[in-house]
């Protein structure tokens, strides 16, 4: 396991197959189109590793994807996530996942919250989340965020 002074990446085994799946690819630079794009992780009830997706417990960044099966994943540290939705992130509080423009996977969202007529949708969403919005760079859809995990 690598560590620097900023973040910590770990590997999985990664989902190859269905939604979300993060086959190699060998024409890609970092192994997957998606890979090395600061879009989020999330892992399968099985472990293995996938896009995130609504409401996903975020776990990192994929950084890479090998040929014998698995990902490079930043998962601790100050790191860089795309944002679902404008306004989608605040500071100050956790992310989950979310889907971007067109419904693209690997986007995070910071829950509501819970408000006098709060559901159980709320509760089980800020339950989910994970780390902290440090900063708010670019406050569009798909825009960067700085998060603690």
């Amino acid at each position: 396991m690598a560590k620097d002074n900023v973040t910590q990446r770990l590997t999985f085994d990664i989902l190859t197959t269905g939604t979300g799946n993060l086959a190699y690819d060998k024409d890609e630079p970092y192994g997957n189109a998606a890979a090395g794009k600061d879009l989020a992780v999330s892992l399968t009830a099985a472990a293995k590793l996938k896009l995130a997706t609504t409401d996903d417990v975020i776990i990192g960044t994929l950084e890479e994807v090998f040929a014998d099966g698995r990902a490079a994943v930043s998962c601790k540290g100050i790191i860089v996530m795309k944002q679902g939705t404008a306004s989608g992130c605040v500071v100050g509080r956790g992310i989950i996942g979310a889907q971007g423009a067109s419904s693209a996977d690997g986007h995070v969202i910071s829950p509501g919250a819970v408000g006098a007529a709060y559901d159980q949708e709320e509760i089980d969403d800020i339950a989910r989340q994970r780390g902290t919005v440090l900063r708010v760079i670019s406050n569009t859809q798909g825009g960067d965020v700085e998060v603690l995990l």
